[in-house]
C-alpha cells in the first residue's frame, strides 16, 4: 500500500543520492592536480601505479629513469634492490626504502592501503600560483615600489653607441677565424670514460699540429688593438635563456641582491631565447639590463658547444667583469673581488676544480708549453673575474679555443668537459700569470646511508654525497654556491615543509651547513625556496613560460610531480677533495 510505496521512494532517493555523491567524488578526483593527494578516505580502492627507483640510497633521492616495459611490470615484482618507493593511486606512496634488497610486491602494498594507511604518505601538493608576485617581494625592503635595487644601467645614447661598436668587434671574430683556421684538420675525438684517445695513445700528425699552431698565431696577429672607449666600469655578466637557464640566472640576481650587492648586471640571451617586455621590466627593478648575444658569423658545424661564455665576455659593456654561470649563486657581495691584490696584479681571478689536469700531449705541442707551465690543478669556470684591458690578448686566445670542440677536448677528459680549462689556458699559453684562489673547492650535500649485502648480513655505512660546489673568498668565507647538478629549480611543493633539504653538510670539514652559513642567513634553503616561489609566480616569468611553451615548444619541466626529490650528487673517493686524485667515484669492490 501507501507504506510500501513510500519505502520504495526512499530506496530510489537513496540510490540517486548515492550516484550523485559518487559522480561528485569522481569529478573532484579528476580535477585534482597531478601528484596532489586527494583526501580519499579509508575504504577506497588503492591500486599500484609503479615501483619508483631512486638514487643515493634515499627514497627521496633523484628518480632513476627506467624503460616503460620495466615500469609496467614493476607492480607485480616481488623483489627490489636499491632505494625507492611504491607509487599508488590517490596521490599515495608507500614502502619508502633505502639501499639493500627488499622483498615485497607494490601491488599488494598499495592494495592494503584500502583499510590500513600505516607507513604511507601523500605526495606534497605542487605549488599553484593564485596571483602575481613581484621579483622583489622577498628582498629586504622589497615590493613593487622598491627603488633600493633599481641600479639598472642607464640605456643612454652613450651606452647604445658603445653596444653598436661592440657588435662590430663581434662581427669580425668569425671572418678572422675563417681566415686563420686551416681546412682539413681532423676532428679531435670526444673523450669518454672508457674511450679516451689520450689513454689509448692516439696523437695528432705533426703536419696538423703545425697547421693548428699557425692558425692560432694568425688569429692573434689579426686581433684589433684594445678599444679604449668601448668598455668601462665594473659589473656582472651572465648567460640566460629558455626554461632551463633563465630561472637560475634570475635566482642568481635575487641572491646577489639579498647579499646587498649593487653591482649592475648584464643578462645575455641568444636571439631565439629573448624574454618578453614584462620580464625585461621586472629585471630592470633588480638592476639587470637584458642584452642580445648574437651568433658568430660561422658555419654551424664550426661554432661548437662551449663558445657562448667567451663571446659574452667580449660582448659585455664592462671593462672589469665578474663572469658568472647562471647557477653559481653568491652568498655575499662579490664587489670586493675587484680590489683583490692578486686580481689587481694579474687582471684575472679564478677558482679550483676537484681534479688534476688531463691535458692531451698534442695541446702542449701546438701551444709550445709544458705541463709545468699549465700546472697540475684544474679550474672551475662557474665564476671568473676578468679585466679586459689587461687580458685583451688572452681574451682573443679564449675566443679562438672556444670555436669548435677541439681545444675543449684536448684540455680535459670526460670529467668536466667544456670551456672551463680554456680560461686559465688563455693566459698561460701567452706566458701570463693566472691568479687562483688560495682555497680548494668544497662541497655542500648530505650524508647518505649506503648498504651492501654480504653473505648473511647487510653492511651499512655513511658517506658524504655532494651536490653543490662551494667556492671561497680570499678570507676563507663561503662566497659562491655553484648548484651545477640541480637543473629543475622550479619544481616546488606548495609548502616549505615538504621541501627536501639538499644542503645538510659542508665538506670539508663536515660541519652543519646551516651553522656554517649562519653569518649570511638564518636558513639559506628557506631563502632559496622563497625566491623560487617569487620567480615562479611573477607575471614577467609566467609570460616567458607562455611564450616558450607556445612559440618554441620548450618542454623543460618546471612543475612538481611526486616528491620534491634530491638533485643528483657525487660520492667522493675517500671523501677527499683537494685535487690529489683523478676520479670522483668510489670503485666497486
Amino acid at each position: 500500500g501507501a507504506a510500501g510505496g513510500a519505502a520504495r521512494l526512499a530506496v530510489y532517493a537513496a540510490v540517486i543520492l548515492g550516484l550523485v555523491l559518487a559522480v561528485a567524488a569522481l569529478l573532484r578526483q579528476q580535477r585534482a592536480p597531478r601528484g596532489a593527494a586527494d583526501e580519499q578516505g579509508i575504504g577506497a580502492e588503492v591500486r599500484c601505479i609503479a615501483w619508483r627507483q631512486t638514487g643515493q640510497c634515499d627514497p627521496l633521492g633523484p628518480l632513476i629513469w627506467q624503460p616503460s616495459r620495466k615500469v609496467r611490470g614493476s607492480c607485480d615484482k616481488k623483489a627490489h634492490e636499491g632505494s625507492g618507493f611504491c607509487e599508488c593511486s590517490h596521490g599515495l606512496a608507500t614502502n619508502l626504502v633505502g639501499c639493500g634488497k627488499h622483498r615485497f610486491s607494490c601491488k599488494e602494498a598499495c592494495r592494503r592501503l584500502k583499510y590500513d594507511r600505516t607507513g604511507s604518505v601523500y605526495f606534497p601538493r605542487p605549488l599553484r600560483c593564485t596571483g602575481y608576485t613581484s621579483l622583489t617581494d622577498q628582498l629586504p625592503g622589497g615590493g613593487e615600489n622598491n627603488t633600493l635595487y633599481d641600479v639598472a644601467l642607464d640605456p643612454s645614447p652613450t651606452l647604445k653607441g658603445r653596444v653598436a661598436a661592440i657588435k662590430a668587434v663581434l662581427a669580425g671574430v668569425g671572418p678572422r677565424y675563417l681566415t686563420a683556421h686551416p681546412r682539413g684538420i681532423p676532428e679531435v675525438p670526444k673523450r669518454e670514460r672508457n674511450d679516451d684517445f689520450v689513454e689509448e695513445g692516439w696523437r695528432m700528425p705533426e703536419e696538423d699540429v703545425e697547421k693548428m699552431r699557425g692558425a692560432f698565431r694568425a688569429f692573434l696577429e689579426s686581433a684589433p688593438e684594445y678599444p679604449e672607449e668601448l668598455y668601462e666600469g665594473r659589473g656582472i655578466a651572465m648567460l640566460a635563456g629558455g626554461l632551463k637557464y633563465t630561472p637560475p640566472a634570475i635566482l642568481n640576481v635575487l641572491s646577489l641582491r639579498r647579499a646587498g650587492s649593487l653591482l649592475p648586471v648584464e643578462m645575455f640571451f641568444l636571439p631565439e631565447e629573448l624574454p618578453p617586455q614584462s620580464l625585461v621590466d621586472d629585471l630592470k627593478l633588480l638592476g639587470v639590463t637584458c642584452r642580445k648575444l648574437p651568433h658568430l658569423t660561422l658555419p654551424r658545424e664550426m661554432q661548437g658547444r662551449f663558445g657562448n661564455k667567451a663571446i659574452l665576455l667580449l660582448a659585455s659593456s664592462f671593462e672589469e667583469v665578474l663572469l658568472l654561470d647562471s647557477d653559481s649563486f653568491p652568498m655575499q657581495d662579490p664587489a670586493f673581488l675587484f680590489e683583490d691584490a692578486h686580481y689587481r696584479e694579474t687582471g684575472n681571478l679564478m677558482w679550483h676544480d676537484y681534479w688534476f689536469n688531463t691535458i692531451a700531449p698534442d695541446f702542449y705541442k701546438i701551444m709550445n708549453v709544458t705541463r709545468e707551465d699549465m700546472g697540475e690543478r684544474t679550474c672551475e669556470s662557474g665564476q671568473v673575474v676578468f679585466n679586459k684591458r689587461v687580458g685583451w690578448m688572452p681574451l682573443q686566445a679564449l675566443l679562438f679555443m672556444n670555436i669548435g670542440n677541439a681545444y675543449a677536448r684536448m684540455l680535459t677528459n670526460y670529467m668536466g668537459q667544456g670551456d672551463k680549462e680554456t680560461f686559465p689556458a688563455a693566459f698561460k699559453v701567452l706566458g701570463m700569470p693566472v691568479a687562483m684562489s688560495d682555497y680548494s673547492v668544497g662541497s655542500a650535500g648530505r650524508m647518505m646511508k649506503f648498504c651492501r649485502d654480504r653473505w648473511w648480513w647487510t653492511e651499512c655505512h655513511e658517506k658524504f654525497a655532494g651536490n653543490t660546489m662551494v667556492q671561497y673568498a680570499p678570507d676563507g668565507s663561503v662566497l659562491f654556491l655553484h648548484v651545477n647538478f640541480e637543473k629543475t629549480l622550479l619544481r616546488l611543493p606548495e609548502k616549505f615543509e615538504h621541501w627536501t633539504r639538499r644542503w645538510m653538510v659542508l665538506y670539508p670539514p663536515g660541519n652543519s651547513f646551516r651553522e656554517e652559513m649562519a653569518a649570511f642567513s638564518d636558513d639559506v634553503e628557506r631563502d632559496s625556496y622563497e625566491d623560487r616561489v617569487s620567480l615562479r609566480c611573477s607575471k614577467g616569468f609566467r609570460d616567458y613560460v607562455a611564450l616558450r611553451r607556445s612559440r618554441f615548444r620548450d618542454t623543460f619541466p618546471i612543475d612538481l610531480v611526486g616528491f620534491h626529490t634530491l638533485p643528483p650528487g657525487m660520492v667522493f673517493q675517500g671523501q677527499q677533495m683537494d685535487g690529489t686524485y683523478r676520479g670522483w667515484f668510489d670503485e666497486e669492490e
